[in-house]
């Protein structure tokens, strides 16, 4: 007798609508929530599942970020419809020096941005 096992992630979407301007690509978009489990499989079955992890994805960007346990399970059972966007705020940078239109780091002194031509400032 011969066994086939194996271990691996399974990544399944979670249904969730809810559109955002996105703080770190400033484009609206979908966000997407995904739960990723490592499980044990035999014989190409998931018999054994741990390690279950949430995460919100902006549908534009592609930044994903780790969403708690608890938030996750909230969004799966459908107890949750709307998630924070700031979520996906870029850590430490100030929003000013970059263009409102296309994300690309400006200078400060710039009125125009190099990347999309977007004009800054009024």
């Amino acid at each position: 007798m011969f066994l086939i096992w194996g271990v691996g992630d399974q990544r399944s979407e979670i249904a969730f609508d809810q559109w955002m301007d996105c703080p770190n690509c400033r484009q609206e978009a979908q966000i997407c929530i995904w739960k990723l489990q490592t499980s044990l499989n035999i014989f190409f079955i998931p018999t054994f599942r741990w390690n279950t992890r949430y995460y919100a994805q902006c549908g534009s960007c592609g930044k994903a970020i780790q969403l708690s346990d608890d938030l996750g399970r909230q969004i799966e059972k459908g107890q949750i419809r709307h998630i924070n966007p700031e979520l996906f705020a870029p850590a430490g940078r100030p929003s000013a020096l970059y263009c409102p239109s296309c994300g690309e780091k400006l200078r400060e002194a710039a009125n125009f941005c190099p990347r999309c031509g977007a004009r800054l400032h009024e």
